[in-house]
């Protein structure tokens, strides 16, 4: 948090009004149309949400359609309940599936482009939920739900947090026929554990990721063989999750 002392935070989630997708097209238009002129190899979008199996789902709009919805300020239509019928063992739960539909709005401010996948770019979205028997609105879409609370503890509290994330990895090395964490130094920060062929494959991760406009503050080795930590930038609540 960017407070100095301590802050006791208790949020009643069903107080909070829903974050709705913004109202005028015209903005999205414009940001959608200035990111297309920025990146003209683009073709196509993911348009991703995360779902409640913690998987990043995704649909893939040519780029025409998806300037066709920022104009029309349209969503994509999916069938009902898509947040919390699938597991992450890729069974489903057909007791919560639903007559009706959920929409996918765009928050065309976190456009980036797919750097590790060519000619694409992605968009996260938030859900909204219409299937008249569930008829939650935005109440089980993850991103919504955060954005809310970032919001209720600074209208309520004054408080503003940033989040700093930490991603732990292992290099795993199969030359011997099984897959087996990278010999190196067992030494956690210590520059004898960088004096081998994998700090390579860690400089690539830190660039693809530095490309994608995520900012990284360092990396380094970690307590085991094989496994290293990169830092992120600390970012506000949202754009943290979806730099994650």
């Amino acid at each position: 948090m960017t407070r100095g002392s301590t802050v006791s935070l208790f949020i009643d989630m069903g107080d909070i009004s829903e974050v709705r997708p913004a109202s005028s097209s015209a903005a999205n238009v414009n940001i959608l149309k200035n990111f297309l002129a920025l990146n003209p190899s683009i073709e196509f979008i993911r348009m991703q949400w995360l779902d409640y199996s913690a998987i990043n789902r995704a649909r893939v709009a040519t780029t025409s359609f998806a300037l066709s919805l920022a104009e029309k300020h349209s969503p994509i239509e999916m069938p009902a309940n898509l947040q919390t019928v699938a597991l992450i063992d890729d069974s489903l739960l057909y007791e919560d599936l639903d007559i009706g539909h959920d929409e996918l709005w765009p928050d065309w401010s976190s456009l980036t482009v797919c750097h590790y996948c060519p000619g694409h770019a992605s968009v996260m979205c938030a859900v909204k939920e219409c299937s008249p028997i569930s008829g939650k609105g935005y109440r089980r879409c993850l991103r919504s739900r955060l954005a809310e609370t970032a919001k209720s503890a600074k209208l309520q509290h004054d408080v503003d947090f940033l989040f700093g994330m930490e991603v732990e990895f292992y290099i795993m090395d199969e030359s011997n026929g099984t897959p087996q964490p990278a010999k190196m130094v067992r030494a956690p920060w210590s520059t004898a554990s960088l004096n081998n062929k994998y700090v390579s494959v860690v400089e690539e991760i830190v660039r693809a990721i530095s490309n994608a406009g995520i900012a990284v503050r360092q990396y380094h080795s970690e307590g085991a063989p094989g496994l290293f930590e990169i830092s992120l930038e600390p970012l506000p609540p949202v754009e943290a999750a979806d730099s994650l």
